[in-house]
């Protein structure tokens, strides 16, 4: 009985686990899964010491590479050292042959010494000595001054260059020269240097300046980087050795056997064997010098440090499959019970109602669930229906409390919900209003039915007919009435959007007598943030309209259906300091520029006429200023042509051409004014500078770095050629880039500050009250009465 009881009590425990088919067929989907780690595992072991060995040479490389750039480095710091001490100024004045010294030259001649001394402490341990000469009596050196012939036998000796061949350097000609290696005996110490020898002119005398690099400190370099300890360093310039970091080693074999295996450049990931060792080789070229750097690190060093990796990737791969196996079977028992619960949850009240038996159904679990899933999916496509009409509605809604200018709730992103939704893709908009006006026959002649039936299709019929001018959406702001926002890139849609609102009156043409059609056009507005105004000028459009016979009427011009032609302060600022460089060809071209990019956007010829008579006025204010005279440049009748606006395309391109002459010979003037060319076109470089960096932080020692000259001439320079401080012309760059983003963003005044580079919003406030007269808020003030965002031209 006991034993019975205990049978029963043991089947109650495992009955949770109810392994069968399924269960099975989810744990050999999870153990395949451990068949891609032990092939992973596999070719990792094989491919690893290859791929390894490519990674380790291109480390020796890198740092073979990093090495000769340092070495490159200290040479060229001592090569540039050579040249600053030709350029110093007390050795300019006082170095000359020492047997032309006065007695009070001699007493200076300490100068030449301390130079020398500033230099050799810069250079530090990588230049062993440092020494000049001019004459064959005396050499100067960082630690005094010595006799040519002592310095040269006794005090500093060359092996390879003896007192012959110094005077027949001095003799030579001029330029730097890397010589080869040589050991230098001093009273107390040989060691071996590479000479860098520099020749230049000083008071009309050949100076030769020999700078004596360290071999040690260059081994101490290539050491310093080197992949490891045993690492053999060779370096060669033009087929000459240089230096070898073991001198016994066959040096001459190695460079040759690398240089015929792998050539000069890395991506050679053999080996090479000398002397019955292995080695791994890198070869890297200086550029700048020539010298060829070899490195060769023993196999054993790469084979100490891939075992370690070898050995860890096979554990790991065990500990994988060890590790899989077991959590194979957990998930497996994880997942099949959830499994079993949806089933049933899914399908509990179908099984009652079919008769089904669990038992009977245990094979089928996944069916089950997609029949369940399929009646969920249902449910959700029910639901989004249901919540995209509320959505579409809560959008009309927002968006016609914008247009209208209404508050919109502040926890509605509705620039977001335009974008995702109507698949808006660019900046500009414009607003159409259309009225359907139904005359007394429509409500005569057709059943009620009916009318409301067309009625209620009014808006599906405008998006439909006019989609394919470009995107658009419609609104009914009230009965029979829409809103139809267009969003816009060029005058090319607006042209399309006319032509598609004459093909939707054409085909309602007959149908005049039941009803007419009104439309009113806005103007285009540069963003959402100018709907309302866009709207608020479609609608004044509209109401303007009298009733006439006529089946559609369009109040809006051409003129209201193109871009005005735009001149900012910024604008007439540019063409002011472009005059004031005397910079004609960028004049030219940026009124070029300014002409076709209006022409672009679909300026009228009007618009267009009026732009050109702006920028002759502002040319008019420069010669003002400058006291220039009118006569030499313009006749009185050239003068009226440009003052007046052209009507035909031909005036104007007379008109165009006129102007542009008008303006190269104001330049050439200012240029004649000027003193020197070089200093107007450093003005100009600095102008376009300012006004291409304004948003930095722009201070006159970082403008004077940038020029390459000093603060002093920058500073005396420019107010030579301007009449102006720079730090003024840069707060005018700034107030006028920060009038533009006042009239046409809705930016905070410090957000404006920030981007036109000043950081502290009461020194913006200042500088802007200071040059203006009003505050930044006063002044978007007097651009926005009436007008949601206007352009800010200048007038």
């Amino acid at each position: 009985m006991r034993i019975e009881g205990g049978g029963k009590q043991m089947r109650k425990r495992q009955r949770p686990v109810r392994v069968n088919r399924l269960f099975l067929q989810i744990w050999l989907y999870f153990l395949s899964l451990l068949l891609p780690v032990v092939l992973i595992g596999t070719f990792t072991y094989f491919h690893f010491v290859n791929q390894f060995k490519r990674d380790y040479t291109e480390k020796m490389t890198i740092n073979l590479q990093s090495s000769a750039a340092s070495i490159d480095n200290d040479l060229r710091m001592v090569q540039e050292l050579a040249v600053g001490f030709f350029n110093d100024s007390s050795v300019i004045r006082l170095f000359k042959p020492y047997t032309t010294y006065t007695l009070q030259e001699r007493s200076e001649i300490s100068q030449i010494l301390g130079s020398l001394r500033n230099l050799r402490s810069v250079a530090n341990d990588f230049v062993d000595e440092l020494f000049v000469f001019t004459d064959f009596h005396k050499v100067y050196t960082s630690a005094g001054l010595v006799d040519f012939d002592s310095f040269f036998e006794t005090h500093y000796r060359f092996d390879q260059y003896d007192k012959s061949f110094w005077q027949k350097k001095l003799g030579g000609g001029l330029g730097v020269d890397i010589l080869d290696r040589s050991l230098v005996s001093t009273p107390l110490a040989q060691k071996q240097v590479i000479p860098l020898l520099t020749t230049g002119v000083v008071q009309g005398n050949k100076t030769l300046l020999a700078a004596s690099v360290s071999i040690d400190a260059i081994q101490k370099t290539l050491k310093g980087s080197a992949a490891s300890p045993s690492t053999r360093f060779i370096v060669t310039a033009r087929d000459r050795f240089l230096l070898a970091s073991d001198p016994g080693f066959p040096n001459q074999q190695a460079t040759e056997e690398i240089s015929r295996r792998i050539g000069v450049g890395p991506g050679y990931t053999g080996t090479i064997s000398i002397q019955n060792e292995t080695y791994i080789p890198t070869i890297v070229r200086s550029e700048m010098y020539g010298w060829d750097y070899y490195a060769l690190t023993p196999i054993g060093e790469f084979n100490k440090q891939a075992s370690g990796i070898v050995s860890m990737i096979v554990i790991i791969c065990t500990v994988l499959v060890v590790t899989g196996v077991a959590f194979s079977f957990v998930f497996t028992y994880r997942i099949y019970n959830p499994i079993r619960h949806i089933s049933d949850i899914l399908n509990r009240k179908e099984d009652d109602d079919s008769g089904i038996s669990n038992e009977a159904a245990n094979d089928n679990e996944f069916a089950r669930i997609g029949q369940g899933i399929h009646r969920l999916i249902g449910h959700n496509r029910k639901f989004q229906d249901e919540l995209h009409l509320v959505s579409t509605e809560y959008l009309d809604y927002a968006l016609l409390q914008m247009i209208q200018g209404n508050d919109v709730p502040k926890d509605l992103d509705i620039s977001k919900m335009i974008r995702s939704q109507m698949r808006y893709k660019h900046d500009s908009f414009i607003c159409y209003t259309i009225l359907f006006d139904f005359q007394d026959e429509f409500y005569a002649s057709i059943q009620d039915v009916d009318r409301i039936r067309i009625q209620s299709k009014l808006k599906k019929l405008i998006a439909g007919m006019l989609q394919d001018c470009t995107d658009l959406y419609v609104l009914e702001c009230k009965q029979h009435q829409y809103i139809s926002l267009f969003n816009v890139e060029a005058s090319s849609d607006l042209a399309a959007i006319r032509e598609g609102l004459t093909r939707f009156t054409e085909t309602f043409r007959y149908d005049a007598l039941y009803c007419k059609i009104h439309v009113g056009v806005g103007s285009v507005s540069p963003g959402l943030e100018g709907i309302a105004g866009s709207y608020r000028v479609a609608m004044a459009d509209l109401q303007s309209q009298t009733p006439c016979a006529e089946f559609l009427t369009l109040r809006a011009e051409d003129r209201e259906l193109r871009y005005s032609a735009q001149y900012f302060f910024s604008d007439e600022n540019k063409l002011l300091n472009l005059l004031k460089a005397g910079d004609a060809d960028a004049a030219a071209e940026f009124i070029e520029d300014m002409l076709r990019a209006s022409e672009e956007k679909g300026a009228s010829p009007q618009r267009l006429s009026m732009l050109l008579s702006d920028m002759y006025h502002t040319a008019e204010r420069f010669m003002s200023e400058r006291g220039i005279a009118m006569d030499g440049h313009l006749s009185d009748g050239e003068r009226r042509l440009l003052v007046h606006s052209g009507e035909h395309g031909a005036d104007f391109a007379s008109r165009k051409q006129l102007l542009l002459t008008f303006y190269r010979g104001l330049a050439g003037t200012t240029v004649r004014q000027q003193q020197a060319y070089k200093s107007g076109a450093l003005v100009s470089t600095i102008m376009n500078y300012i006004d291409e960096h304004y948003a930095e932080d722009l201070y006159l020692d970082k403008i004077s770095e940038e020029m390459n000259v000093s603060v002093k001439y920058v500073s005396r320079i420019f107010k030579e050629k301007t009449g102006m401080n720079i730090t003024d012309y840069i707060s005018e760059v700034r107030i006028g880039k920060a009038k533009e983003l006042l009239v046409h963003t809705d930016l905070t005044i410090y957000d404006i500050a920030e981007k036109v580079g000043i950081s502290n919003r009461t020194t913006f406030l200042r500088t802007f009250k200071k040059m203006e007269g009003l505050s930044p808020t006063d002044f978007r003030k007097s651009f926005s009465r009436g007008t949601s965002r206007e352009p800010f031209v200048r007038e």
